[in-house]
């Protein structure tokens, strides 16, 4: 079975040091499998359009990140973020552990990404007699959880969590205090988006009413009328896409659910990305930047002053605007992560 078909660099970058008995690539059989027809396809949108919403998240964390820093990209697929991060990086030897609930998805990362020595996979299972993922402690070694990690993307996913709280506390109890969490999604409400700024759903919806219109009056389709009229069938059809595509949550919900996990929100923006068809409007996503509180004991991390210096944005006034269409806004709070060592390696 052929491999991926994404470019592999021939270039092998420094290796960079895990935690002693922390495995980059986990014995379990899904790392063997053949590589999956659907991850492949999957691969390939990265180079669509859409995909430019991971540059403002790419460029944030090339700034961020500092040699020994261990960066997880959660929800993280075929490994598309963390491939364009190691262009923008070059050689600097962080640690980059992938997680996602994808083995078909996952499996296609380790065949793109296990020759950087800098790169590591977890997989998430469902647990179908608990009704739930594997959380993070379930799937991580002993020597990462009590290291943590200094930095968590989340990108293009976040909206896709039906246990929003649950997610972000496992966030919170990795991530070393006063560190960094990296958001963007195309699929969250905001009230201040102009009315011709559509998030996913948004769009999902227009094509519905689109495609429907289409076999009602364009005689090509008739033979599909018979469908529209068939209440059961389009309500299991529109069960389904409500499954695949969760109803849209207010940003306000995952700021609230942010707080509630420990985090502080300290920069919130709107990021505008051309849609390359001929709909009108503009696809609409929320890009987020929150941090860790700080150590109960009043010291901040051993390392928040060279944390401050790459997102000099972070003490900028509320309302600074940051260029065409794009706003954010700051604030951060003080409060307490015990128990978390904030000098480990």
């Amino acid at each position: 079975m052929p491999g991926s078909d994404r470019p592999q660099s021939l270039h092998v970058p420094k290796p960079y040091v895990w935690p002693d008995g922390f495995e980059r690539v986990p014995r379990e059989e899904w790392v063997d499998r053949p590589i999956d027809d659907l991850a492949r396809s999957y691969d390939r949108v990265r180079r669509h359009g859409w995909y430019a919403n991971l540059d403002p998240v790419v460029e944030e964390l090339r700034a961020y990140v500092h040699p020994g820093d261990i960066l997880m990209d959660y929800s993280g697929g075929t490994g598309i973020l963390v491939d364009r991060l190691r262009s923008r990086i070059g050689d600097l030897a962080i640690g980059m552990l992938i997680v996602d609930a994808s083995a078909k998805f996952l499996r296609f990362a380790v065949d793109v990404l296990r020759g950087d020595p800098r790169t590591a996979f977890r997989l998430l299972r469902y647990l179908k007699d608990a009704g739930r993922l594997q959380s993070l402690e379930e799937v991580i070694d002993p020597p990462m959880l009590r290291r943590g990690v200094d930095a968590i993307a989340c990108t293009n996913a976040i909206h896709l969590y039906p246990e929003l709280d649950r997610t972000l506390a496992s966030w919170s109890a990795l991530l070393r205090p006063a560190h960094y969490v990296f958001i963007n999604s195309g699929n969250i409400l905001d009230r201040n988006a102009a009315s011709d700024e559509w998030i996913i759903d948004t769009t999902v919806a227009a094509l519905n009413e689109v495609a429907e219109r289409l076999v009602r009056e364009d005689e090509r389709y008739a033979a599909h009328r018979a469908v529209l009229t068939d209440r059961a069938r389009m309500a299991a059809y529109s069960e389904y896409r409500d499954q695949v595509f969760l109803p849209p949550r207010a940003l306000s919900r995952y700021l609230e659910s942010l707080e509630r996990a420990g985090f502080a929100v300290v920069s919130r923006a709107p990021m505008h990305c051309a849609t390359e068809t001929r709909c009108s409007g503009v696809l609409w996503a929320s890009s987020l930047a929150v941090q860790t509180r700080s150590r109960a004991d009043g010291r901040s991390s051993a390392r928040s002053d060279a944390r401050d210096r790459p997102l000099t944005s972070v003490s900028a006034p509320r309302s600074r605007r940051r260029g065409p269409g794009s706003r954010r806004r700051w604030c951060r709070r003080a409060s307490a992560h015990p128990g978390r060592s904030a000098s480990a390696p």
